[in-house]
């Protein structure tokens, strides 16, 4: 996994700063993260390995909506 801050070393991406990616992970763990158990639960969660290739990523995301009926 290549985390942001060498992301943003090596690419110089504005959004990979720091501070940024500090309050999305704030975020994320306040509002996202606590729905994953109830999805879960729900037989509702599809997890996609978002460090894969665009095209597969991608590919994941349409093959999980295709099965969920989406």
């Amino acid at each position: 996994m290549i985390p942001a801050s060498k992301r943003f070393n090596e690419e110089g991406r504005k959004d990979d700063n720091p501070e940024t990616f500090s309050k999305r992970l704030e975020q994320y763990n306040a509002n996202t993260a606590p729905l994953i158990p109830l999805y879960a639960d729900q037989g509702k969660l599809v997890e996609v390995d978002g460090m894969a290739t665009i095209e597969a990523v991608s590919g994941n995301i349409d093959a999980a909506l295709q099965e969920a009926g989406a």
